[in-house]
């Protein structure tokens, strides 16, 4: 009886700064109990692949896995594919570090299962050009994409199957679409019949499953029926039987059973949802979502240090080991889960954002144990892209980062002894699932459970539904980025209420005006100034002033920012001056917005991180404080998430006619 060779790979995956809990519970859903039954099946052979962050979790809290897993691979029923050791977007990454992420993950898997893996599996199947002149440098033969990548490089055949070659003989095997939609929330009866249609039509061939080994048993509702109702089990004695259209094969036999189908040039590309949410290329990713942007090249600018450290020489042990340390947690800092958005969290994940931040801060702590002097430094750095430079300040506590051609807002602000970046903020976006708040869906969570006894099909965008109630007060919609020390004039009446919902009428940012700036730098202070002419209107009535704004940084864990500020008009100015600051951090007594007067200092200790913050103010101010929540997709559904404290601090600004005022904040960072 003729069969279909089918490949079966499942690609397991967690971020390296998840919650242990998440570990355990897609562990005790997903990853044990696919292997467990699998086991049971000697015929079905099956690609697996784990991003090394998974792999050190395993070797630690569940070392029986390992043991079982190198089992299957001893048998040959399980091919191990290799990647970037952390799950990075390779295409975004600088090359050296491809080669060394593939290269430690390549190691990992030799040293731990005895195993020689030639091909590897593409985080989000993003490819770009040139990929695969890498791939080959480290001796790798092939990769999986997606159908969408052959259709977009003009493979136009009914169904996917079999593999191709790129130019350089490279090879690439593409995951059939309808069978990531069909596996495993089809009925058998229904992936029986697609797989003998295929086999009707095209006779002997390779046909290739590939996708999130989380979906069978860790994604919504699908414990129950994979395991529970046995689909998992039906499935595998499916492919086990001698009436089966299909039998699984070895992804390393097939390159030995089957010639190239052709040559073809992949564009880039990614699957097709991915597609959808990237508007066509993963990199719009940073242009929708700037603090991507800043995320990244902060990461670049790491990788960049790292880089020049090896590059200097290396004399003592200690200097090598250090050096070592600092490329793993620039690795660390590359997995690929909060650097974009799609149908679950990603970027939206303070947890993740803030992983990123701390693997960065530690790298760059690590190289500084590098340096001779440790002391004071001001540098330069476009860190979004933009062609304008960002300037960086820093000590052996602190770094911050300053935008001067944005008010010198600050974007950045590092705790180097608790490794937290305190400006980690993301602004309040329209995403399109926001709509589903205000529609009917068809599957609630009983309907669901309902369609699953049944034995009936449904859709993964079917089972999200939502969390909590009375999310809708919750769509709040920023204007601009979320940053620190951005500072407005108000001009006529606002409430917290306002200010909480991103009503921006009367407050004015002070930042159209473009201004001078200099830097100063000694052993005892680093300071950066700006200062500008900026046209007010008030009440329809133009005010031109001066504003110079001083940020300086000591030698100790705080920085002042002073102002000073002058009217240059023929009337008299009456206003507020307020400045916002937003926060990575939470605390109980802030999670409600909360209005408070006369204050002239406001400590502040974060429940995340241990980091504590102090504000202290030259004269008295009025504070209104605002938890900041988004509204994002998950496993769960739309949920609600914490993400900063936004402060917005007023004091009013009274001056004749060429009159000037000064005035200053303090922060302690603890």
């Amino acid at each position: 009886m003729s069969k279909l060779d089918f490949v079966f790979i499942v690609h397991n995956h967690q971020p390296c700064d998840n919650f242990g809990w998440v570990f355990d519970d897609a562990y005790r859903k997903s990853y044990k109990p696919f292997i467990d039954i699998l086991e049971n099946y000697p015929k079905v052979k099956v690609a697996m692949h784990f991003s090394g962050s998974l792999f050190e979790w395993l070797e630690v809290n569940k070392p029986e896995y390992m043991e079982k897993l190198s089992g299957l691979v001893k048998r040959r029923q399980v091919d191990l594919l290799t990647g970037g050791f952390h799950e990075p977007i390779l295409s975004i990454i600088p090359d050296r570090d491809k080669i060394g992420q593939i290269g430690m993950l390549t190691d990992y898997v030799k040293d731990k299962f005895g195993y020689a893996s030639r091909g590897l599996w593409l985080a989000e199947r993003v490819w770009e050009n040139n990929l695969e002149d890498i791939f080959l440098k480290l001796g790798l033969e092939y990769t999986i994409v997606d159908e969408n990548h052959l259709r977009m490089a003009n493979v136009n055949e009914d169904y996917v199957n079999g593999y191709y070659e790129l130019k350089n003989g490279f090879k690439v095997m593409a995951a059939d679409k309808k069978l990531r939609y069909i596996i495993p929330f089809a009925r058998l009866k229904e992936i029986r019949d697609y797989f003998s249609e295929i086999l009707e039509k095209k006779g002997r061939a390779v046909v290739v499953f590939a996708d999130d080994g989380e979906k069978f048993g860790f994604w919504p509702h699908t414990h129950d029926w994979v395991y529970k109702l046995n689909w998992f089990k039906n499935f595998l004695q499916f492919l086990s039987a001698e009436d089966s259209p299909v039998e699984t094969i070895g992804i390393n036999e097939v390159f030995q059973k089957y010639r190239p189908k052709g040559k073809i040039n992949l564009k880039h590309s990614s699957y097709s949802e991915m597609m959808n949410w990237s508007k066509g290329d993963f990199r719009n990713f940073f242009k929708i979502y700037p603090e991507a942007n800043i995320m990244r090249n902060r990461m670049l600018y790491i990788s960049d240090k790292v880089s020049q450290a090896a590059a200097r020489p290396i004399v003592t042990s200690s200097q090598k080991s250090i050096l070592k340390s600092a490329a793993s947690e620039l690795y660390k800092a590359q997995a690929g889960c909060a650097y974009w958005h799609g149908v679950f969290g990603g970027l939206y994940l303070n947890h993740l954002r803030s992983g990123i931040y701390k693997h960065l801060i530690k790298a760059q702590g690590l190289l500084d144990k590098l340096r001779i002097n440790q002391s004071l430094s001001v540098s330069m750095r476009d860190m979004d892209n933009d062609e304008n430079e960002e300037v960086i300040i820093g000590n052996k506590f602190l770094d911050l980062y300053l935008k001067p051609n944005d008010g010198c807002s600050m974007f950045g602000l590092d705790s180097k002894t608790k490794g937290h970046n305190l400006i980690n903020t993301i602004a309040r976006r329209r995403e399109t699932y926001h709509s589903r708040l205000f529609t009917r869906r068809r599957f609630w969570a009983a309907l669901l459970k309902r369609s699953i006894k049944r034995t009936k099909f449904f859709d993964i965008q079917d089972i999200l539904g939502m969390k909590g109630k009375g999310l809708r007060r919750y769509l709040v919609y920023d204007r601009h980025e979320k940053k620190s020390f951005m500072d407005y004039f108000i001009s006529g009446g606002v409430n917290i209420r306002d200010f909480s919902r991103a009503r921006h009428k009367n407050i004015v940012p002070i930042n159209k005006a473009a201004g001078t700036s200099k830097k100063m730098l000694d052993k005892n202070t680093a300071t950066f100034i700006v200062e500008k002419e900026e046209t007010l209107s008030i009440n329809r009535k133009e005010f031109p002033v001066y504003i110079r704004k001083e940020i300086s940084i000591s030698n100790e864990p705080e920085f002042y920012v002073r102002y000073k500020i002058r009217n240059r008009s023929k009337r008299r100015l009456k206003t507020i001056f307020a400045t916002e600051f937003n926060w990575s951090i939470r605390h109980r007594d802030f999670l409600k917005n909360r209005d408070m007067r006369n204050i002239d200092s406001l400590s502040i200790d974060d429940e995340w991180t241990d980091v504590s913050v102090k504000h202290l103010f030259s004269d008295k101010v009025r504070l209104w404080t605002i938890p900041i929540y988004t509204l994002n997709e998950s496993e769960r559904g739309i949920e609600k998430n914490y993400q900063y404290l936004s402060i917005l601090s007023q004091r009013p600004v009274i001056l004749d006619s060429g009159e000037s005022e000064e005035f200053s904040a303090k922060i302690e960072v603890g």
